[in-house]
């Protein structure tokens, strides 16, 4: 929703909602509005090799989107409070992009300090197989959630 006209109005809106219900909302990329706001900020992985520093603690939550250790390491740095390992499975919205499979995730897990979330092609066949390691703290899903 990066470039919708609406996307001032929707934010508060999905703010409303969420306070309302009681539940934690990310904004992607967008620092003053998360801030504006008063929610948590989500940092795509692009933007954490464009910036030097952020100050974290007006933000209740700090996600970052990674696809590897190095980006992992970059996150922590930056003190996020999780990263988004993804994709881990084979995936049907991102077709193209390598998955980087259970036994890399487990691996990058082990080597994180930051508690990880597993996106990309988790399914009922495979989502228990991620609470074997303590660091990763869940996941997300869409396909799941649609059947």
């Amino acid at each position: 929703h990066y470039n919708n006209p609406r996307r001032i109005p929707l934010a508060y809106k999905a703010s409303r909602i969420c306070r309302a219900q009681n539940r934690m909302m990310l904004i992607s990329q967008d620092i003053k509005l998360a801030k504006k706001l008063n929610c948590g900020l989500h940092l795509p992985e692009y933007l954490l090799f464009n910036i030097s520093s952020i100050d974290t603690r007006p933000f209740s939550f700090v996600s970052a989107s990674t696809h590897s250790l190095n980006a992992i390491k970059r996150a922590s740095r930056l003190n996020v409070t999780a990263a988004f390992l993804s994709p881990v499975y084979k995936t049907v919205s991102h077709k193209n992009k390598k998955p980087t499979g259970q036994k890399m995730l487990f691996g990058l897990a082990h080597l994180s300090k930051l508690p990880l979330y597993a996106l990309g092609g988790v399914k009922q066949n495979n989502k228990s197989h991620l609470a074997k390691h303590k660091n990763i703290k869940g996941f997300g899903a869409i396909g799941m959630f649609l059947k």
